[in-house]
């Protein structure tokens, strides 16, 4: 918001309350210095945000990979949409906090296909790379080279691990846990993650955890002693990674007993009025 964040408004708050303690301010005078900067953010927030929707974007011509439309493409703040009414594609102009080239637009909207692209980054804070696809239903879907994207798997040449506890808790019998390029996962967490959330990494905190760790970790519920995990501080630990079906979280972390240190021999006290000193 313009005049609420810069410092030279946090000083002015500060030495207005230093007043305030000191009584050469009351209270009211603050309150309403404070209502009148509020009145004028939300002025010219709606301000901006009436110019940002009356605002008037150049026509964007390319020909629609999907319905072959040559009008050219509406362009808002947003977004890039077809002008075809019966064609729903819209291309946003930021996609996973990176924004799109006019060209990187242009090839998509034409081929249905761009990239792959780099420096895409994921909710959770991660870089990584992927190319963008239109789909037939006209969404727009990240396509993965490393075999991570769902509809690119292979499930027939993947390893079934065990059964999905999952799955069998929610009453769908017969799923699977599968062993694919970067995970041990069911085959509805591939694709809904908000169905199942059956799904532990192939690497923790640098550490390979092997099919075995995973058979014992979904059909036991837990997996033996994992020694040789590296923290992020660099430090090494060893833990048992314990299986929650059911619950938000699959995956907790169980850490064994530590050793008790030995304790330190007390030194025998010296009499009363007995000198160190020989």
């Amino acid at each position: 918001m313009p005049g609420i964040f810069i410092p030279e408004m946090t000083g002015q708050w500060e030495y207005k309350l230093r007043q305030m303690e000191h009584r050469e301010l009351d209270r009211a005078s603050f309150m309403r210095d404070i209502r009148h900067l509020t009145k004028q953010v939300v002025e010219k927030t709606k301000a901006y945000s009436k110019a940002a929707k009356e605002k008037e974007y150049p026509e964007f011509h390319a020909t629609c990979g999907v319905c072959g439309s040559t009008e050219g493409y509406k362009q808002t703040e947003e977004f890039y949409g077809c002008k075809n009414p019966k064609c729903k594609v819209r291309i946003f102009k930021t996609v996973a906090s990176r924004v799109l080239t006019e060209d990187e637009i242009r090839t998509l909207i034409e081929k249905r296909f761009v990239g792959p692209l780099e420096g895409f980054r994921s909710k959770k804070g991660k870089d990584f790379s992927a190319a963008l696809q239109v789909k037939d239903d006209m969404k727009i879907a990240f396509v993965f080279g490393d075999g991570s994207d769902p509809d690119s798997i292979n499930w027939d040449e993947c390893p079934v691990i065990t059964d999905c506890p999952v799955c069998a808790k929610k009453g769908r019998k017969g799923e699977k846990i599968y062993e694919t390029a970067d995970a041990y996962q069911c085959k509805i967490n591939a694709t809904e993650t908000s169905k199942c959330n059956a799904r532990l990494p192939k690497k923790l905190c640098q550490k390979d955890i092997t099919p075995e760790n995973a058979r014992e970790f979904f059909a036991d519920g837990k997996t033996s002693l994992i020694t040789g995990m590296i923290s992020k501080r660099g430090r090494p630990f060893s833990t048992f990674l314990v299986c929650t079906p059911g619950e938000k979280r699959i995956m907790s972390w169980e850490f064994p007993p530590r050793e008790a240190k030995p304790k330190a021999e007390k030194k025998p006290k010296k009499p009363a009025g007995v000198s160190g000193r020989g």
